[in-house]
C-alpha cells in the first residue's frame, strides 16, 4: 500500500515553518493506522528520517538516517 501521507512533499516540509504540513501526515497516518482491522498484526513503514523523528519527538541525534526500530 502506497500512503500519500508517507510521501515527502518538499525537502524543507521538516523545517520549523513547514512543520504543519508535515504534522498535518502524521495525523492521517495515525488516523489509518487505528482504522486497520483486529486481525492485522505487522504493520511496516519506510519513509524519510525526519519524517519519523518529528513524528516520534526524537532529534537527529537520536534518530538516524536509515535506522530500524
Amino acid at each position: 500500500i502506497v500512503l500519500d501521507c508517507l510521501r515527502e512533499v518538499t525537502p524543507r516540509e521538516t523545517l520549523l515553518r513547514g512543520r504543519r504540513q508535515v504534522r498535518n501526515r502524521i495525523e492521517a497516518l495515525h488516523e489509518w493506522i487505528e482504522a486497520q482491522d483486529d486481525e492485522t498484526e505487522t504493520i511496516a513503514l519506510v519513509g524519510h528520517s525526519e519524517y519519523f523523528a518529528v513524528m516520534l519527538g526524537l532529534t537527529r541525534q537520536q534518530f538516524k538516517n536509515c535506522d530500524v526500530w
